[in-house]
């Protein structure tokens, strides 16, 4: 608690406040930004169904060095990891569903969106699964309807009882809807904390100041 008996100590405080400013508007400015982010985390699970739930929420970072506010750099900030791997692979996959538009192959000359291909338990289509593990496979192959759709289908059964199973239907691009308002969740909840975070903050660097 802190007490304040008359105009002198108050002056001090005041003083001491002022002293200290960049301080703790810093720590107020990080723990808005920290609820921006908890809040970033949370709403990920609403336009999604997330197969890897942690990590895909753990892309939702603050990097240090760069993101945190200090005394000397008076601004924090929340963002979709955008860093490269050891292995050349970023982690910013949230980020074209901020600002949609258009998805296109990075290589070779078509997009393989999934219609039956067989999923594991948890629904995610493991490698074996995927096309490039099928291509050239028995019972495997890419056919073009009449109407023009590629399609790579599996052959099942012989004869009059054989069915064709279309696995993946194969595009040039596909669009992809922004279906996350992530600036529009980390401002709010960032805004909605600032006013306890400085006034949490304040009274702790008095409660710590050394006199």
């Amino acid at each position: 608690m802190i007490q304040i008996t008359g105009d002198r100590e108050a002056s001090d405080l005041l003083k001491i406040v002022a002293k200290q400013a960049k301080y703790f508007t810093s720590v107020a400015l990080n723990e808005a930004a920290n609820a921006g982010q908890a809040a970033g985390k949370a709403a990920v699970s609403k336009p999604f169904t997330l197969r890897r739930a942690d990590f895909i929420r753990n892309t939702i970072v603050r990097v240090p060095g760069q993101d945190f506010a200090t005394k000397s750099k008076l601004s924090g900030a929340v963002r979709i990891d955008d860093r490269v791997d050891s292995k050349g692979r970023k982690r910013d996959y949230l980020a074209k569903f901020v600002a949609g538009g258009q998805k296109r192959p990075i290589s070779g000359n078509s997009l393989a969106v999934p219609v039956n291909a067989p999923r594991n338990a948890s629904g995610i289509i493991t490698n074996a699964n995927r096309p490039a593990a099928l291509k050239g496979k028995k019972g495997y192959e890419r056919i073009t309807t009449d109407r023009g759709k590629d399609l790579l289908v599996r052959f099942t059964g012989r004869g009059r009882g054989q069915r064709v199973i279309v696995l993946y239907s194969l595009k040039k691009s596909v669009p992809i809807r922004a279906v996350f308002p992530f600036h529009d969740v980390i401002e709010r909840a960032a805004v909605a904390a600032w006013p306890d975070a400085v006034a949490n903050s304040v009274v702790n660097a008095l409660l710590t100041r050394k006199d």
